[in-house]
């Protein structure tokens, strides 16, 4: 009988240990495509990740050379509109200033606007104090004839060079300062020069 016992609890313990190994290698196949599936989401997770920072970097790239390019150019344009406003206020400061300060051209300017003047009008020129007795003097000797009104100087103290015309009203004025004209001349060399520097 104990042979019989024996035989029984070998046969008992051969197949809980089948049967453990059986379902030790169950569970062991299921870890393992657990793990599998694991794996491969990471991996694929991984994948987007990767893509995303690489299109990321390349975006970020593309808005960096497209910034750098505009910068470049803004600053190109910037430099060319310093270097135009240089050239052009010292060709305007060497040839505007010494003919508003030249007499004789202050009183042809004077002369060719005050013959368009309507000959209705009392007319007011008003000058430096420097120029006023020279402009006095020549209104007095060559235009005074032309006006049946007359024409009357005026010294005006916030203007350095040059003249203004106007009815003697003060209604307006025609203005044709030292800085009138330097505005004028800068406004119609600067494309000019610009083309000359750059072209």
């Amino acid at each position: 009988m104990d042979t019989r016992l024996q035989e029984l609890t070998d046969k008992i313990y051969q197949e809980g240990v089948e049967k453990g190994k059986e379902e030790a290698a169950s569970i062991v196949n299921a870890a393992k495509k657990e793990a599998a599936k694991l794996v491969e989401a990471a991996t694929k997770e991984a994948e987007s990740i990767t893509a995303n920072a690489k299109a990321s970097a390349e975006e970020l790239s593309k808005n960096t050379v497209s910034e750098l390019k505009i910068t470049a150019a803004q600053m190109v344009e910037a430099v060319k509109q310093e270097i135009t406003d240089l050239v052009n206020a010292n060709i305007a400061a060497s040839s505007v200033k010494p003919a508003i300060a030249d007499p004789a051209f202050i009183q042809d300017m004077v002369k060719a606007t005050l013959a368009n003047w309507s000959k209705d009008d009392q007319v007011k020129v008003m000058v430096s104090d420097n120029d006023e007795a020279k402009v006095e003097k020549f209104v007095t000797s060559s235009l005074k004839g032309m006006f049946d009104k007359g024409i009357q100087v005026e010294k005006v103290n916030n203007i350095h060079a040059g003249f203004q015309v106007g009815p003697a009203d003060g209604s307006y004025k025609v203005s044709f300062t030292d800085e009138d004209f330097l505005a004028f001349f800068k406004e119609y060399i600067r494309p000019r020069l610009a083309k000359m520097l750059f072209a």
